[in-house]
């Protein structure tokens, strides 16, 4: 039903009072008029399904602004909420399958985004566009994660793979995306980003800290409120800032949490050296969504040339069609930057160039003995086949 209403959306207006519209009807409070408040609603909510902030675009404008949109309009909203909370409650009964099994398996699996971030975050499950389910699983009991999911149907994505290349998956990507029939994929992660990326983050001491949350009735693991800030600006950055909803949620926790201690999180983050990241997203949520920083933590933020410029580019972006993924093989001059230590953009650069995957072990089937070729397979691929390759299309 979601689908479908999405596709009734007319195309997308990317005019600089579009963006400044979306941004002040679909943030977490009361929307406030700005110039060009005749700009159609469908077009917002197009807008807003791009970025995943949809579901709060819909219930400002219909509970708050009726008298902006159309009843064709309202009664599209309406119908896109309702099909939301439906999808929710499927959802939540699916992960609060999933985590009872974990649980009796003594295995430690944590929810962090979708309906948990969203009752952690805004008191309201439905109040997240999720098509997925993300479990934050300790890294010394993935294997036995893994092997309660696969009990409960669940298969990887990934059953191409020979077992000794799904392994080296397992260690540079430290997730794994399962799927069933009939119910949304589960990706479970035992590390907060890829190996590539040179992110030293305890997983172990995040889920060790982690709280519980009443979910739709469900009683679920959540993590605890700084961890969940440090986690939206990690999944933020890693994601290369490609969808403004994680500065939504950032704001909308701190003024949920107005107790929030952000001297514990900027030290969590500097000791991962993530310290600009999380800068990063606290500048944003403040810029993009007037977030109730600390003032003294904002003016580090501001301090920082490397935070500001990145800052204007992904505020420059929130207009522009969501891109796709970039790719882990590649270097990126945004992840490159995001980085203050110099240890770690080296880290960084030297995975990213060394680094065989996916892409590599399905292009060349090596026998498990010769599979410590597979970089040479890599630089082979990315040195000669490429350009070559790029040369004939010309």
């Amino acid at each position: 039903m979601i689908d479908d209403i999405a596709h009734d959306c007319p195309t997308l207006v990317r005019s600089d009072s579009a963006v400044r519209m979306l941004l002040a009807c679909a943030g977490f409070g009361p929307p406030v008029p700005v110039e060009g408040q005749g700009i159609v609603a469908g077009d917002l909510f197009a807008h807003a399904l791009d970025q995943r902030v949809a579901p709060w675009l819909c219930v400002n404008l219909v509970d708050q602004c009726p008298d902006w949109i159309s009843h064709r309009e309202d009664m599209m909203f309406r119908r896109y909420l309702d099909a939301r909370r439906a999808a929710s409650a499927v959802g939540l009964a699916q992960l609060a399958q999933i985590v009872s099994a974990m649980t009796a398996a003594g295995v430690k699996a944590v929810p962090f985004t979708g309906p948990v971030l969203a009752q952690l975050v805004y008191d309201d499950p439905a109040l997240c566009q999720f098509d997925e389910l993300d479990l934050l699983i300790d890294p010394a009991q993935a294997e036995r994660a893994l092997a309660v999911l696969e009990r409960l149907g669940y298969r990887t994505a990934l059953a191409d793979l020979t077992p000794g290349r799904l392994r080296a998956y397992h260690r540079y990507s430290g997730q794994d995306s399962l799927l069933a029939d009939g119910k949304l994929s589960v990706v479970a992660h035992w590390a907060a980003a890829p190996r590539c990326l040179s992110m030293q983050i305890d997983v172990s001491a995040i889920i060790d800290r982690a709280d519980s949350v009443i979910v739709g009735g469900h009683i679920v693991p959540c993590l605890s409120v700084e961890d969940s800030a440090l986690l939206l600006a990690i999944r933020a950055s890693t994601d290369q800032w490609r969808r403004v909803r994680p500065a939504q949620d950032l704001a909308a926790l701190a003024v949920r949490y107005p107790l929030m201690d952000w001297d514990i999180v900027l030290v969590r983050a500097h000791q991962y050296g993530l310290r600009r990241a999380m800068l990063l997203a606290l500048l944003l949520a403040v810029d993009v969504f007037h977030a109730p920083i600390p003032v003294d933590l904002l003016a580090v933020a501001r301090h920082d040339p490397h935070c500001r410029a990145l800052a204007q580019m992904v505020r420059g972006g929130i207009g522009a069609p969501v891109r796709e993924p970039a790719s882990m093989f590649r270097l990126s001059r945004f992840l490159w930057s995001v980085r203050e230590r110099r240890i770690d953009r080296l880290s960084y650069t030297w995975r990213t160039l060394t680094l065989a995957g996916v892409p590599h072990f399905r292009a060349v089937a090596l026998p498990e003995a010769l599979a410590f070729l597979y970089p040479l397979v890599r630089w082979g691929q990315t040195m000669m086949a490429l350009p070559l390759w790029r040369r004939w299309r010309r």
